[in-house]
C-alpha cells in the first residue's frame, strides 16, 4: 500500500493531472503532427483487424472530447447536480460501458 501512496505522490508532484486538464483538444486534433501518426495508428489497427482496440480507442477519444463540452460544464449548477442533464448522461454512459465490455469480453474470431 505504501508503494501506491508513493506512486500517487509522484504523479501529483509531476503535475500530470493539471497538464491533461489543460490540453486544447481542438488544436490537438487539427495539428498535423498529431493527426498523421494517430491516423496511421488507427489505419494499422484496421489493417491488422484489431477491431477491439479501435473501438476502445474511439471510446476513449469520445469520452475525452465529451468531457470538455458545455453539456458537462452545465452538469453542476450552484453546487447542485442538474438532474435533467444527469439522466441522459447516465444512459449514454451505460451504453458506452456495454460496448466496451462487449469489446473486451466478447468472443474473438
Amino acid at each position: 500500500m505504501e508503494y501506491l501512496h508513493k506512486a500517487w505522490e509522484f504523479i501529483l508532484s509531476t503535475n500530470v493531472i493539471s497538464q491533461v486538464n489543460r490540453v486544447d483538444y481542438e488544436a490537438l486534433f487539427t495539428n498535423p503532427w498529431f493527426m498523421a501518426p494517430f491516423g496511421l495508428f488507427i489505419l494499422v489497427l484496421v489493417m491488422w483487424g484489431k477491431w477491439r482496440v479501435v473501438i476502445l480507442v474511439a471510446i476513449a477519444v469520445g469520452i475525452w472530447i465529451f468531457s470538455g463540452t458545455e453539456y458537462i460544464a452545465g452538469m453542476v449548477v450552484d453546487g447542485e447536480i442538474n438532474l435533467p442533464r444527469l439522466i441522459p448522461f447516465i444512459v449514454a454512459g451505460l451504453f458506452v460501458a456495454i460496448i466496451a465490455l462487449f469489446a473486451l469480453l466478447g468472443r474473438s474470431d
